[in-house]
């Protein structure tokens, strides 16, 4: 699972990520899990296969705490 951190997080761009809703899961007939309504998705790069995957928090990524700088 992709790990990233709250700022690197708001670093990306809107067009880059959103949020599963629930108009998507009625619009898209309940092709993905109800209980992933809320949660944020985001656009990465897949090395493996060259292109481009739709990764949902919790399931392709989690956001961390940003480390404290000493």
């Amino acid at each position: 699972m992709k790990q990233i951190t709250q700022s690197e997080w708001n670093s990306i761009p809107a067009s880059y990520k959103g949020m599963w809703t629930q108009e998507l899961y009625e619009f898209r007939r309940g092709d993905f899990p109800s209980e992933w309504i809320g949660r944020k998705t985001m656009l990465d790069y897949d090395p493996k296969s060259g292109g481009t995957i739709l990764l949902t928090e919790g399931v392709g990524f989690v956001i961390v705490p940003d480390t404290p700088k000493s």
